[in-house]
């Protein structure tokens, strides 16, 4: 299946994914498995190793109608390339105060649901007006026949982002919930959310919801996972991922006719055509400075220019030459196509692109962990490194930097800005602690 040289890199990336998280597992620190380079480790053994495997055991590598077989050691190489640079960055030295969003202060559980569920009302307000006002039949995933048109216009894509504040909602109001022992509330909540997010049809919002929900609720209750419970979930966790890529249809939920005749076996492997990007990443890496020149910066300047009405900058730059390298890779199919992120950096500086970029991003993992550690009990800490750790399976699978900071700002930001908002006190953290004392 392998060549020697491929069964080489292989080894050499296996070695990092798997041996880190199996040394953080045997930590007997409750939360070091739950690290942000425990998550780096999970995403690049999915793309470039459960995936890759598991494409070649089906006896063929066709993406989009292309056989990429041959291009297994540009992606690998790749991949080598960038997590071991992430790793470095993640154990470079770094002095570090903890200064920036301080939690010094107590914070009630019933207060969190408060902010939780107003942050939920907002978010599905907001979705509303995105959808004409057809919120209720959009919560329906098994209802393919809606109707409503959703609106258009400047801030269309902005408002229909606005559902990813939902996961730093539910997150906040967990707390509660689990502290009175009415989780049976908590799950209707986590219900809803879940399947508005499957009718949307973009998995990596469910990825990161119950990733999120996972990790705050072990480093809450200051655990371990049960790894028994993992196994045994994972096969209708992959079920689900399948479910959704053959039954999809985009802002209209799941068409159930798609997977009457469909095996549970070939709906768990669907789950894995995801990982499709590790060999979509392999022709690039090996063809994209043959058909174009070093982009340089042009990837932060489309991610600063990105919220800027084209009314007040009609030239602003688009990202359109990541659709037009698409389209040269796969002589105009590639429409849609993903690859890995260090491809971005390879397009803009080559190698050392990838290593610098990779190091940066190692290094910001461990100034929020290191944030983490310093208030690993609070509440809003357990929140806001839930929801980052999650959101890297996005940063690292995906090679769109402007993606990255969009997605950030709905999916994350929230919970530093709930954290803001404490810390300056527009909300005011002791008012329902001085309540229970009374």
């Amino acid at each position: 299946m392998l060549s020697g040289n491929e069964w080489l890199y292989t080894l050499l990336l296996a070695t990092g994914v798997i041996g880190i998280p199996i040394a953080q597992l045997l930590s007997k620190k409750y939360y070091a498995i739950f690290s942000p380079l425990t998550m780096v480790c999970v995403v690049y053994f999915y793309y470039a190793i459960l995936g890759p495997f598991n494409k070649m055991a089906s006896g063929e590598i066709i993406v989009r109608t292309y056989d990429l077989r041959d291009y297994y050691i540009p992606a690998m190489t790749g991949c080598i390339v960038s997590f071991y640079s992430t790793v470095l960055g993640y154990i470079a030295k770094r002095r570090f105060t903890g200064r920036a969003f301080a939690l010094n202060f107590p914070v009630a559980s019933k207060q969190l649901r408060n902010v939780g569920l107003t942050i939920i009302a907002i978010a599905f307000f907001l979705f509303t007006i995105f959808s004409g006002g057809d919120i209720v039949s959009r919560i329906n995933f098994l209802d393919v026949s809606k109707t409503g048109e959703d609106f258009s216009g400047s801030i269309a894509s902005y408002l229909m982002l606005s559902i990813n504040f939902l996961v730093v909602g539910a997150l906040l109001t967990f707390f509660y919930y689990y502290n009175r022992k009415i989780l049976l509330i908590f799950l209707f909540i986590f219900g809803i959310i879940i399947s508005l997010f499957i009718n949307e049809a973009f998995r990596y919002r469910i990825v990161i919801l119950i990733l999120a929900i996972f990790t705050a609720y072990h480093l809450y209750r200051q655990k371990k996972p049960n790894w028994i419970f993992m196994v045994s979930t994972l096969v209708p966790f992959f079920i689900l991922m399948g479910v959704l890529e053959v039954a999809r249809v985009y802002g209209r939920g799941i068409d159930v006719s798609r997977i009457e005749n469909v095996e549970y076996g070939d709906l768990a492997e669907k789950s894995l055509n995801e990982t499709d990007v590790f060999w979509a990443t392999g022709l690039f890496m090996d063809k994209v400075l043959d058909i174009r020149d070093y982009t340089y910066f042009d990837f932060i300047v489309n991610a600063i220019a990105a919220p800027i009405p084209r009314k007040i900058w009609p030239s602003k730059p688009d990202g359109s030459y990541i659709l037009a390298t698409n389209d040269d890779l796969f002589e105009g199919t590639g429409k849609g196509q993903a690859y890995l992120n260090f491809s971005e950096y390879y397009l803009a500086f080559g190698w050392i692109g990838v290593i610098v970029i990779s190091f940066l991003w190692g290094y910001f993992f461990k100034t929020v962990w290191l944030w983490f550690l310093k208030y690993k009990e609070h509440p809003l800490a357990i929140t806001a490194i839930a929801v980052f750790n999650a959101y890297i399976y996005v940063i690292i699978s995906r090679n769109y930097f402007t993606q990255h900071l969009t997605l950030f700002f709905f999916t994350v930001y929230p919970a530093f800005f709930v954290i803001w908002l404490y810390r300056k006190r527009f909300i005011n953290p002791y008012l329902y602690v001085r309540r229970q004392h009374r």
